[in-house]
């Protein structure tokens, strides 16, 4: 059997590149050639019917606690303005957004209290927040839960706002479906020793750098292949509105990781799609590109390279 590699390449630029051009290899489903025509990816069908699912469940557990405290559902979207504060996530394909309205006969304020030490089903964080938009107030509440390897940044955005002395509350969900990552691109078997390729380039006019290491260490090479492996599909539809947005460093980064195994090429390409966050591409042996979601770039796959390999910070 002929010596083979096992490619990752992680792509950080300074600021987010929308239209990243596909290097070789042909397009997954759902994957996205530059062409300047905006195209929309496909999630599998199991992704989709997770995500809608999802969604659908996220409303209906705010859904069991609100009418606890005698809100009335709407049949029909309200007339003015409603929504107001409504949050963003940086991961949202509207294609799954649902919405509902109710109407609660106590005020904004008492309607909160009520909310506050109440638990929705699976939620793992939540928060208020109070704000106003051209003299109407509102009360903005979130709920997140955790990901899987079919949707990402599940999350419910609701909307408190005062209406004659009662209550409008605004339900909308926040989530986006991932492609389903291709077995093909995991290494899940022996790897002999990484290749790791670091080339940055400054802002600052400071000359470019590169570093090239050969990890062997069995132990480093385990974390380097399970950080790899663990990578979920990348995000459909990865959206960044601006909103807690964090500007990546000013220098540009690009990671390489080549994996030695004794079965199969797989070869990638780097792409980004949001502020601060890194998308993963590889192949193998001329298999279709896939996407894989790198995460943010301070808490997600680059961090954990960093720590793995224990590079200094001006190396990183």
């Amino acid at each position: 059997m002929r010596a083979a590699a096992l490619v990752a390449v992680v792509a950080v630029p300074v600021l987010a590149v929308a239209g990243a051009t596909v290097a070789a290899g042909q397009d997954a489903p759902g994957e996205v050639r530059s062409t300047g025509v905006a195209q929309r990816p496909t999630p599998s069908a199991e992704n989709d019917a997770a995500t809608r699912a999802k969604a659908q469940a996220m409303l209906d557990s705010f859904r069991q606690v609100v009418e606890g405290d005698g809100a009335q559902e709407l049949d029909a979207e309200p007339a003015g303005r409603w929504g107001i504060g409504l949050g963003v996530t940086g991961l949202e394909d509207e294609d799954y957004r649902l919405t509902a309205w109710w109407t609660v006969p106590q005020p904004p304020a008492d309607v909160a209290a009520y909310l506050r030490p109440r638990k929705v089903d699976g939620a793992k964080a939540g928060g208020f927040a109070s704000g106003s938009s051209q003299g109407i107030s509102a009360t903005s509440v979130f709920y997140g839960w955790d990901g899987t390897a079919a949707y990402a940044d599940p999350a419910l955005f609701v909307s408190l706002q005062d209406q004659d002395g009662q209550t409008l509350v605004t339900a909308r969900t926040s989530i986006a479906p991932r492609l389903a990552r291709p077995g093909y691109t995991e290494v899940d078997q022996p790897v002999s020793s990484v290749d790791v390729r670091i080339e940055a380039s400054f802002a600052t006019g400071r000359p470019s750098r590169t570093t090239h290491r050969t990890v062997g260490e069995p132990a480093t090479v385990r974390k380097l292949v399970t950080a790899f492996d663990a990578l979920p599909g990348a995000p459909v539809l990865k959206m960044s509105y601006g909103v807690g947005c964090v500007a990546g460093p000013r220098v540009s980064r690009m990671v390489t990781l080549v994996f030695h195994t004794a079965d199969g090429d797989v070869r990638a390409a780097p792409s980004t799609t949001g502020c601060d966050e890194v998308i993963v591409r590889a192949t193998r042996d001329g298999q279709p590109t896939a996407r894989l979601d790198g995460g943010g770039y301070r808490d997600g796959f680059m961090r954990r390279l960093h720590r793995i390999l224990g590079l200094p910070k001006d190396r990183w």
